[in-house]
């Protein structure tokens, strides 16, 4: 599908890219996985053949971690709590920090890790 800005639309699904035409050099890829490294090559073809480009390595930008679970209470005295957590199951990039909230008695106590 063309767009007025000449970007032509690529969809990537279950691995493999989907397009159904190559009057454009220039392509936007869409539904890619954040973090993710892909390599990609261009392929020409005609009625003899096809010949492949080498390829490019190319990493998306990192996004929200999705599917964080909630800490587990390990331990309670009088003075102090210890809780544990797992990572989150899709980090979407290197996790740079885990921080803590809770409200006691109307204040909010925070702390990262």
């Amino acid at each position: 599908m063309f767009h007025k800005n000449g970007f032509f639309n690529v969809d990537y699904v279950c691995g493999r890219l989907q397009a159904t035409s190559s009057a454009s050099q220039l392509i936007e890829m869409r539904h890619l996985r954040a973090y993710t490294t892909y390599e990609v090559y261009v392929e020409a073809c005609t009625r003899a053949g096809c010949t492949q480009s080498p390829s490019t390595s190319l990493t998306t930008s990192t996004d929200l971690p999705v599917n964080l679970s909630a800490p587990v209470v390990v331990n309670v005295t009088s003075t102090s709590v210890y809780l544990t957590w797992t990572d989150p199951l899709v980090p979407n990039g290197r996790i740079l920090r885990y921080c803590l909230s809770s409200v006691i008695n109307y204040h909010q106590l925070y702390c990262c890790a």
